[in-house]
């Protein structure tokens, strides 16, 4: 099982890097897929060596402030952003928390990435707004994804986010701050939507074969050890 997972993992760093280095050589900015293959090596690492729900203390801090890390690398320098867009994968290590840890460390982990990441490498002016988007984010995954990881609810997490949080919620933000209107830039931004919900649903589901899940309970895959147990 170790093995699987760490095969996944370097299925899934392979598959982001590669679409990494396409768009940094699209956009002649070759320092995303170094930049972006390392933080995704990290984010691999710890889903393969994290600690369980369960064992919160130490190790859960450094686990959730690694990933914290690694949510400010891929947003700030390894996504395509402009004052309406952000096209990235800084979702993954938000996900990450959410599965292994629940709701509340995932919502910690986006919004402070979110927090921290808008004050050390600004892109923009900072907005409180989007904060609390990326913490509502990190609560829908962990609400969605903690217990099951089933395709019927990434789906609903991914639907969730996309649409209720990114396209409408945060088109209110950029409108406020930015002084559009809502319906050009509704329209603009649904091109980010279209390209992030497959994105997302592709990357969550190898992301759960990675952390040996499988879509099933903890109870579900206790029962099947015991069976296979007997059997051998």
């Amino acid at each position: 099982m170790k093995k699987q997972r760490l095969t996944y993992a370097l299925l899934l760093t392979i598959l982001v890097a590669a679409v990494m280095v396409v768009l940094s050589g699209f956009l002649s900015h070759w320092n995303w897929a170094v930049t972006g293959t390392a933080a995704l090596i990290g984010l691999a690492v710890i889903l393969c060596g994290a600690a369980p729900m369960k064992q919160y203390g130490t190790k859960m801090l450094v686990t959730l402030g690694m990933l914290v890390a690694i949510e400010i690398v891929l947003s700030r320098f390894c996504s395509i952003s402009a004052w309406n867009i952000k096209i990235g994968f800084s979702f993954a290590p938000v996900v990450v928390a959410a599965v292994l840890y629940g709701a509340i460390p995932a919502a910690v982990v986006a919004a402070l990435g979110d927090f921290m990441g808008a004050i050390l490498f600004p892109i923009g002016p900072y907005f409180p707004g989007f904060t609390l988007t990326a913490a509502l984010t990190g609560t829908v995954f962990g609400l969605f994804l903690h217990k099951r990881q089933t395709v019927g609810r990434i789906g609903g997490a991914v639907a969730v986010n996309q649409l209720v949080l990114s396209l409408l919620l945060n088109t209110v933000w950029i409108s406020v701050l930015y002084g559009a209107p809502y319906g050009p830039l509704f329209l603009t931004r649904i091109v980010q939507t279209v390209v992030l919900i497959p994105v997302q649903f592709v990357v969550i589901g190898v992301m759960t074969k990675v952390s040996g899940r499988d879509g099933s309970s903890g109870t579900d895959r206790a029962t099947r050890s015991r069976s296979q147990s007997h059997a051998g």
